[in-house]
């Protein structure tokens, strides 16, 4: 995954959590899916947040990273602006944010890098089951053929000699 896409679909889980995305009333995501059994209903106007989305797989993979290491999972929620802390501004430099959290710059890119590498794992592995054999061939193909351009040239120079007698 590219960095970019990763950005990507970090802001998107962070608009996700402003929309209700994460449960409300300290209930977790995973506590919503044990209290119902599992069961849960998509789309029935029932209000909540969708369950079986890229951005619940981004926060749970939050979740359990931590138990680990909650204070890079906190970097990281005010990072993508998901919670707010008096003095953090999102739209400043690292270095202000950082500032501002009381850690050094290499302190808060390190942070930021292992939540950011944890959550790619997570999403590549659960995301596996939806690539198809066919992109899987795709990726596995031969490589490209010469180019003609210079198959050309090397016919035209072969070309301009006169054959010797």
């Amino acid at each position: 995954m590219y960095p970019k896409q990763l950005d990507e679909l970090c802001e998107s889980w962070a608009r996700w959590v402003h929309r209700g995305g994460l449960a409300v009333s300290g209930q977790s995501v995973l506590s919503k899916l044990i209290d119902n059994h599992g069961v849960m209903n998509y789309g029935s106007g029932s209000g909540g947040p969708a369950l079986n989305c890229v951005e619940a797989d981004i926060e749970a993979a939050l979740m359990a990273l931590y138990a680990v290491n909650p204070a890079a999972v906190e970097l990281f929620r005010l990072e993508y602006g998901a919670i707010k802390r008096l003095g953090f501004d999102p739209e400043k430099p690292q270095f202000d944010k950082a500032h501002s959290l009381g850690i050094s710059v290499r302190t808060y890119k390190r942070r930021l890098g292992l939540v950011r590498s944890h959550i790619t794992e997570k999403l590549t592995k659960s995301r596996a089951k939806h690539v198809t054999t066919q992109s899987i061939h795709v990726s596995q193909s031969s490589p490209a053929p010469a180019s003609t351009s210079q198959e050309n040239r090397a016919q035209s120079r072969r070309g301009s000699k006169a054959p010797r007698a």
